[in-house]
């Protein structure tokens, strides 16, 4: 008999146990006795172990050897007085990794302080996370670098990277052609601060309440030229502050980018572009304010023409035009807030203002 949750009582269990039996109550019999597994159970046992069978569903699982409830693998950084397992520097943390795998990903936690590095690639399945974003400041040792290479389902997050202002360097290279996110980062200082590539067949990055700030030829850059198949981007609740120079804050070009730019919050200082769409490219835009820039949003393109769409969004200040739409075929709409004789739309273009 069950006496509570956590004690049996007068139970005798019959059968020995093998791979691929489990224990069942007998209530008629007041025994446990051993129960053949069928194939469609989702219950293993082996060598003394009860086990999930992979890939059953969320509501069947609770434990066992399903991915989704992996422990991830912690290697540490630290500046000073490194320990087991600890490293003084995130290059050297992500070095050390050599099996992560979707069964067994791993975090790079990078403690308080201020590290100088090399080039880095973030592995598969490796996130890298800092203490907090004001804490952790990461810098290249010179000009002309890329500080991260994000690879296949990687993530960075809650750390600030302070470029030297190289005449090609970059702070975040995504070069994937899977999943990769951005959360929470601050950038500055660099050429480019996240140039997404599209040089596989599928691309699909998410950037996330990330601050990118100063000067640069571009905040963040979506090029899908010459790549096999779509490039998605996911741009949300992020904040562009420029110095005046001409830069601009997000850079899409096609033929192949899908941007969604959500929550953006955009201020160029009088001397940039706010987001500059060409070449084909698709680019979904809502809930966002751009000002103070020479021009809010500029669409486009010698050849393949863009398809935007804009709402809810906020174009106000911009010192050339609040919204520019040059080629002549370009599709789209633009609803939201913006002065009237600060846009300018191409006759020929199937693009629709209104104006709220």
């Amino acid at each position: 008999n069950i006496v509570d949750a956590t004690r049996i009582k007068g139970a005798n269990i019959t059968g020995t146990p093998a791979n691929g039996n489990v224990l069942k109550y007998n209530a008629g019999a007041n025994e446990w006795d051993m129960l053949a597994l069928s194939g469609a159970t989702p219950i293993t046992y082996s060598g003394g172990s009860i086990g999930v069978i992979t890939g059953t569903t969320a509501g069947t699982v609770a434990w066992g050897d399903d991915y989704r409830f992996k422990t991830a693998q912690v290697v540490r950084g630290k500046v000073t007085e490194a320990g087991e397992g600890e490293y003084t520097n995130p290059r050297d943390a992500l070095d050390s990794i050599s099996d992560a795998a979707v069964d067994k990903p791993y975090v790079v936690l990078v403690g308080p302080g201020v590290y100088v590095c090399s080039e880095m690639v973030i592995p598969s399945y490796v996130c890298v996370r800092g203490y907090a974003q004001s804490a952790v400041i990461i810098k290249p040792k010179g000009n002309d670098y890329t500080l991260f290479t994000m690879s296949d389902d990687s993530a960075i997050a809650d750390v600030t990277l302070e470029g030297l202002f190289g005449s090609t360097d970059r702070a975040i290279v995504v070069d994937s052609t899977q999943r990769s996110t951005i959360r929470n980062v601050t950038m500055y200082n660099f050429d480019t601060l996240v140039e997404v590539k599209g040089r596989h067949a599928l691309c699909e990055t998410t950037i996330a309440e990330c601050l990118c700030r100063g000067k640069a030829v571009r905040h963040i850059a979506v090029d899908s030229t010459g790549a096999a198949d779509r490039v998605f981007a996911n741009i949300t609740d992020c904040r562009f502050i420029g110095d005046g120079s001409e830069t601009y804050s997000v850079h899409v070009e096609g033929p192949q980018s899908i941007v969604a730019i959500r929550g953006a919050i955009i201020d160029s200082i009088q001397g940039g572009f706010g987001i500059y769409i060409v070449n084909g490219s698709q680019v979904n835009i809502s809930g966002s304010k751009i000002t103070d820039c020479k021009t809010g949003i500029l669409v486009d393109s010698p050849d393949d023409p863009p398809v935007v769409r804009i709402d809810s969004t906020t174009l106000l200040i911009n010192s050339d035009r609040d919204l520019l739409v040059k080629h002549k075929n370009a599709v789209g709409a633009f609803k939201g807030v913006a002065n009237k004789d600060m846009v300018e739309i191409d006759d020929n273009a199937d693009f629709i203002a209104d104006y709220m």
